[in-house]
Parts: C-alpha cells; sequence; structure tokens
C-alpha cells in the first residue's frame, strides 16, 4: 500500500472544510498544520530555557508552552502565511507550485485577503499587550518588521532566508523578556544564533523546489546563490545550530543527558538530511524540510526538558 504524501494529505484535509472557507485555509496553510510547527519550536525551547532561569513551576511551563503553541504556531504562522501570499501574488502566478495559491488563481481578491489579515494582526497585537513592556514591544517590532518585510527581501537580495531566519527566531527574545524581564541573556543569544542557523539550513533546502522558476522570473534564494556549493554551505549551518546548542547547555550546566538525548541526535539527524536529500527531486526537498518540525523539533525540545527537569529537583 502507498503512503500518502504531504500533498495527498493536505488535499484530503483541506476537503475536509466547507467549499466557502477552502481558499482562507489555503491561504492560513491550516491544512498543512501537522502539529508543531517551525515557528512554534524556536518559542517552546526559548521559553523552556527561560523558565530554567526563574524556576516556573511545571504547570505554568505546560501552560505557556501551549500558549505558544496557539500564537507562534497557528497565529503567527498564518499571519506571515498571507501576508506573503499578498505580496507574492503576482510572483506566484509564475511558479509551478505556487500558481494555484488562492491569491495568485484568483479565487480570493487582494481586498479579501486583508479582511481575513486585519483580526488576525489586531488578535496578536491584543495578545502582545498582554506581556511586559520588554516583550510587548520586541514582539511588535518583530510583527512589522521582520515579519512584514520578509515578502520584499526575495526581491533585493540574494539572502532572503537569513531575513526570515531572524523573523522565525525572534520569539526567542519575546519570551525570554516575558519570563524574565529582559531578552539579552547568554541563553537567549545562544538559542537565537543556533535558531538562525537551523532556519537558513532548512529553508534553503525548502527553497531548492524553486530553483529553475525562481532564476527564470527573477526570484532571489541562498538555494540558488550557493548552487553546487549548497551541501557544504548547508553542513556549516547546521554544525553552527548543533556548536549553538552545545554552548547554551554548558551556559546551564546541562549534565550529559542533554548531549546524549539532543546534541548527538540532532547532529545525526541534519547529517542524515544532507546525506538523504535529493536537491533536484520536489519531494526529496519538501520531506527533508518538514522532517525538521515533526522530528527534529521534538528531539532538540526534549534535551531543554531535561534540563528544566535537573534544574527543578
Amino acid at each position: 500500500m502507498t503512503q500518502a504524501g504531504p500533498k495527498s494529505l493536505s488535499s484530503s484535509r483541506l476537503g475536509r472544510f466547507p467549499a466557502s472557507v477552502q481558499p482562507y485555509v489555503e491561504l492560513s496553510r491550516l491544512h498543512y498544520f501537522m502539529g508543531p510547527n517551525l515557528l512554534f519550536w524556536p518559542c517552546a525551547w526559548g521559553l523552556t530555557l527561560a523558565a530554567v532561569q526563574v524556576k516556573m513551576p511545571l504547570l505554568s511551563l505546560l501552560s505557556y508552552t501551549f500558549i505558544c503553541y496557539l500564537t507562534s504556531g497557528l497565529l503567527l504562522h498564518s499571519i506571515g502565511a498571507t501576508w506573503n501570499d499578498i505580496c507574492d501574488r503576482d510572483l506566484d502566478r509564475l511558479v509551478a507550485r505556487t500558481k494555484n495559491r488562492p491569491l495568485a488563481s484568483g479565487r480570493v481578491s487582494v481586498t479579501q485577503a486583508l479582511l481575513f489579515l486585519f483580526p488576525q494582526v489586531l488578535l496578536m497585537l491584543l495578545l502582545l499587550c498582554a506581556l511586559n513592556p520588554s516583550a510587548r514591544n520586541l514582539g511588535i517590532f518583530g510583527l512589522f518588521f521582520w515579519v512584514s518585510l520578509y515578502p520584499f527581501m526575495k526581491r533585493i537580495t540574494h539572502w532572503p532566508q537569513a531575513w526570515l531566519s531572524i523573523a522565525c527566531s525572534w520569539s526567542v527574545f519575546v519570551v525570554h523578556a516575558s519570563v524574565t524581564g529582559f531578552a539579552w541573556g547568554n541563553t537567549s543569544v545562544g538559542l537565537f544564533i543556533g535558531c538562525f542557523c537551523w532556519c537558513m539550513h532548512y529553508d534553503t533546502i525548502y527553497g531548492m523546489m524553486d530553483r529553475q522558476d525562481d532564476k527564470r522570473v527573477g526570484i532571489y534564494s541562498t538555494a540558488l546563490l550557493f548552487g553546487e556549493y549548497a551541501r557544504p554551505v548547508l553542513a556549516l549551518f547546521a554544525a553552527g545550530f548543533v556548536f549553538a546548542l552545545s554552548i547554551v547547555g554548558r551556559i546551564l550546566n546541562a549534565q550529559q543527558e542533554f548531549y546524549y538525548l539532543s546534541i548527538v541526535p540532532c547532529a545525526f539527524h541534519l547529517a542524515w538530511q544532507l546525506f538523504k536529500v535529493d536537491f533536484t527531486d520536489e519531494k526529496s526537498c519538501l520531506s527533508m524540510f518538514q522532517s525538521n518540525a515533526t522530528q527534529l523539533g521534538y528531539v532538540v525540545y526534549l534535551g531543554f526538558i531535561v534540563i528544566y527537569y535537573n534544574a527543578s529537583n
């Protein structure tokens, strides 16, 4: 029996929604949602490390992690995807993988998409206003600077993935500030650098799917920039991620379990991705990209939970 691939699975999920709302589900990418996503993990990791420093009770940690799941994993992901489709609708029509998106195909108008986006942004702002001033200001800055400007980077620089990496990792500082009262601690900076390297790794793999169309249309990306050197360059970013995690563990006096449960498996997983991925095969790139959220995220999280547990006992 052939296992359904990611696209067929997402299509079956989409069919569960009424036809009238399906285009908006596509805009939010809700039908792709298979648990914690790539925006959620930096938030959850950062929260756990901050919880270690303030000795946060387990129930509070679980509650705040669930809030991260809803805000960063669902809401911010939907905001970013919707805004990206609004800005890229003309480019999306020229790329095979994206030409059938709701805005590119004309199933949703720009006005309708903006009306769908506005309450999401308003809700995010209301949630951010509940945080302390430091975390609130960082969150608002991240939303209106890093997130809102990202779609335009692919038009002006070969490094749009670097901008996206900052946007995806920014929640580390927001949650650290919300828990500890300040953003720029040794652990938060170390984790931010690690998450930046991780995002550069997985999003460049993702960008490999569109290389030919991007080159034809004039879209810039690190997938095109790195070219035939992509594998060794991504190996450097993967090593940077593992090294940053190791430094964070050292700062927190992590015991050997952290390295056995997270660092070593993380290094092997990233090496496996680079060994396994076929940059000329869209399914291979998509599978390796998704494995970062559905597999690697849990591996790193397990080690951070061990640090939290040891610090609490």
